[in-house]
């Protein structure tokens, strides 16, 4: 059997950035999520240019919703099983395939729909394949610099999800949606590529080969038996469908009905930029409690949907915006580090997919159920219900004994 050799660690006072294995993940991460940003993008533009309606691109985007949701259990479970690196490097060689047909056929000029809804779902698939994996790697290639490294990590998409749409705007004005796609592909075959050059790992060892069922199985019952974990994903649950599924159709219509689409993006390029500067906050931190300084810090987004629906100036806006990303990025940071030092590294990726799971399930109803509701009950009070559950929310987290009286410098 082939002895697997844990790359050296760099001591724990030197800067993530000097860590050449997390820069050879911060890299696979920060690329394909750029590519991630673009696709709806360009995807939309050339389904629009080849004659297709707001009902066909809603469905093409839908599409890999639900594979993702449906798999990411499994995808926990593999992980664990058979290395997370192993499963992300072959999740990325199935985008980097798919997404390459997908360009080649828009490139045609008349994309087939269906054979857009089958590459998105396959695409799905995959990412729950990949998205478990993170939970596990980031310990693995900065086992004494979990919390700079997730930070590092949140700064990274902080900065993809502003480059990402843009650039798919300048490439779609001035080649073609087509080669906006391809670009995409590309950003996959990097990804897997730095993923490869990180040294072997030690993989955690498994008793037994058990099956998917028991894996499953196992993964609920770490989940569950942790008081500090599932009220947090519950909660979040929840919040997907009366806050981030609601707000992100809302506010892109109000916003853009009123101050154009210049308005919308520069609310999103602040909220970016704001997100990123959490992260060199959370990067320099160390809290005693770390969740429950992460939820005080998420409480500064409930006044943007008060503000929004109070038809606030941009100008009132724009600080707003800033200080919710930053407050989400911090509780970003803080949850994902204790979760990853605190779960064995045997059953972290499965937890990793409960929590992710448990975070998206609900926001593609959340989202269904935006326009209804508004016009029930009118876009001021949906938004005004959204802040009052983020309150709710982080109150209730807070009530919990287990979940504010976590310490950051507790052994695990």
């Amino acid at each position: 059997m082939t002895t697997r050799v844990t790359p050296p660690a760099p001591p724990a006072s030197a800067s993530v950035w000097r860590n050449r294995e997390f820069l050879r993940f911060f890299a696979a991460q920060t690329t394909s999520f750029v590519g991630d940003m673009m696709l709806p993008v360009a995807l939309t533009v050339a389904m629009l240019s080849a004659g297709f309606g707001a009902s066909e691109v809603g469905l093409v985007l839908a599409a890999q919703i639900a594979p993702l949701v449906v798999l990411m259990l499994v995808g926990g479970v593999l992980a664990d099983r058979f290395q997370a690196r192993r499963m992300m490097i072959l999740a990325d060689l199935v985008r980097l395939v798919g997404i390459g047909v997908m360009a080649f056929d828009v490139a045609q000029g008349r994309p087939s729909l269906w054979l857009l809804i089958v590459i998105q779902a396959v695409t799905g698939a995959a990412t729950a394949l990949h998205q478990p994996g993170v939970a596990g790697m980031v310990p693995a290639v900065a086992p004494h610099q979990v919390r700079e490294a997730n930070a590092a990590l949140r700064i990274g998409i902080s900065i993809g999800a502003t480059v990402g749409p843009m650039s798919a705007g300048i490439i779609v004005g001035f080649a073609t949606p087509a080669t906006a796609i391809a670009l995409d592909a590309v950003t996959f075959a990097i990804s897997a590529a730095c993923l490869a050059a990180i040294r072997p790992l030690a993989a955690p060892g498994r008793a037994a080969r058990e099956s998917l069922w028991q894996g499953i199985r196992e993964g609920w019952h770490e989940f569950r038996s942790r008081d500090w974990l599932w009220p947090v994903i519950g909660v979040f649950a929840l919040l997907g469908l009366t806050l981030y599924g609601p707000f992100q159709v809302l506010s892109a219509t109000v916003l853009t009905e009123r101050d154009g689409a210049g308005g919308y993006g520069l609310m999103m390029s602040l909220f970016g930029a704001g997100a990123a500067a959490g992260g060199l906050v959370a990067m320099r931190i160390r809290p005693r409690f770390p969740l429950r300084g992460g939820i005080v810090a998420l409480l500064g987004y409930v006044p943007v949907p008060l503000l929004v629906a109070a038809g606030a100036p941009l100008v009132v806006l724009g600080p707003a915006f800033a200080a919710a990303g930053a407050g989400a990025s911090v509780w970003a940071v803080m949850w994902a580090t204790t979760v990853q030092t605190r779960i064995p590294a045997d059953v972290i990726n499965r937890i990793y997919a409960y929590d992710q799971t448990g975070s998206m399930v609900l926001q593609p109803v959340g989202r269904a159920l935006a326009g209804p509701a508004a016009g029930l009950l009118g876009t001021g009070a949906v938004f005004t219900l959204s802040a009052v559950c983020l309150l709710v929310g982080c109150l209730a987290l807070l009530a919990i004994p287990a979940f504010r009286g976590l310490r950051g410098d507790q052994p695990a």
